[in-house]
């Protein structure tokens, strides 16, 4: 298991702009275990959702989703579990 610390809201470092992730890693072993360790981390930690900043990796990551019944949200449907590489927010008018 690959179950990573989270950093707590309010740390300094979940300001820092975090990094695209390069073509080269698509792929790779490497992203593989980055990938592996958000949904273990987020799932261990009973959560439903986890961007790779808050374990400490500086990639442009995010995983969410959950099965149902939630202990945090048990009266909502289920949200597939999904996995967000390079996501950006684009303002719309």
């Amino acid at each position: 298991m690959a179950i990573k610390n989270i950093v707590l809201a309010g740390t300094p470092q979940l300001r820092h702009i975090t990094k695209l992730v390069p073509q080269a890693l698509f792929g790779s072993a490497q992203l593989n275990e980055m990938i592996d360790a958000l949904f273990e981390t987020m799932k261990a930690r009973k959560g439903v959702g986890l961007a790779a900043s808050q374990i400490g990796v500086e990639y442009r990551l995010m995983v969410y989703g959950f099965d149902s019944p939630h202990p945090r949200y048990p009266d909502q449907d289920p949200v597939p579990l999904t996995l967000m590489v390079n996501p950006q927010i684009t303002q719309k008018s």
